[in-house]
């Protein structure tokens, strides 16, 4: 499977400057706390990080799909409680997808995240 170009794109009224975690979760474990695979940010408005998933690789397990959230201490390669996240995390699903902007709308609490641009594969 190809990788997946994505770039994730601020276009959120948010102020504090937050930084935005992309994590995976263990399906075939699902009590196990998700993993935060990339910390990105803060972005400015407008602003925004183009980053690839190596698909191939298992980055993504079985199932293409990715939660996003934001949590301003979480660590890349740490465990993160998802009770810690200041609203329940996006689950955006990449199935067919080899490209995409992830973007950010919303203002702090009430993010909200969505695919634009998507080209599938």
């Amino acid at each position: 499977m190809p990788d997946i170009q994505l770039t994730l794109v601020n276009q959120s009224n948010d102020l504090h400057n937050s930084r935005i975690i992309i994590f995976k979760r263990d399906a075939a474990v699902p009590d196990k706390l998700p993993i935060a695979w990339l910390g990105i940010g803060p972005l400015g408005q407008g602003d925004g990080y183009p980053f690839v998933l190596p698909e191939q690789q298992g980055a993504l397990g079985i199932r293409p799909v990715i939660w996003i959230g934001v949590l301003p201490q979480a660590e890349e390669g740490l465990e993160i409680s998802v009770n810690s996240l200041p609203q329940a995390p996006a689950e955006i699903d990449l199935s067919g997808i080899i490209s995409a902007d992830i973007v950010i709308t919303g203002t702090a609490g009430a993010f909200k995240f969505g695919l634009e641009n998507t080209v599938r594969g």
